[in-house]
């Protein structure tokens, strides 16, 4: 699984990343299976209209008040409850 998480968002891409992951800086423009990101840092419609995700579908997670393990766990069973 290929996810990309919003730059600022250090700690939880380190987190990721030690979980076996490949993980990206959303910066970077990789095409993802997922992508992270934090409202606190961003208007969801920029987010929206900054990343492209997968023909068969991306998983995009607000990582706002979430754990790592919640995160985590979304990555691996693939399902998110809300946006907001």
């Amino acid at each position: 699984m290929i996810v990309s998480v919003e730059d600022t968002l250090l700690e939880l891409k380190n987190f990721l990343i030690s979980k076996g992951l490949e993980v990206h800086n959303l910066s970077e423009k990789i095409v993802s299976d997922a992508y992270i990101y934090s409202m606190k840092n961003n208007d969801a419609v920029d987010f929206y209209n900054s990343v492209e995700g997968k023909r068969e579908g991306s998983l995009i997670i607000n990582a706002d008040n979430k754990s790592f393990n919640d995160i985590l766990y979304f990555l691996n069973h693939r399902t998110y409850s809300s946006l907001f």
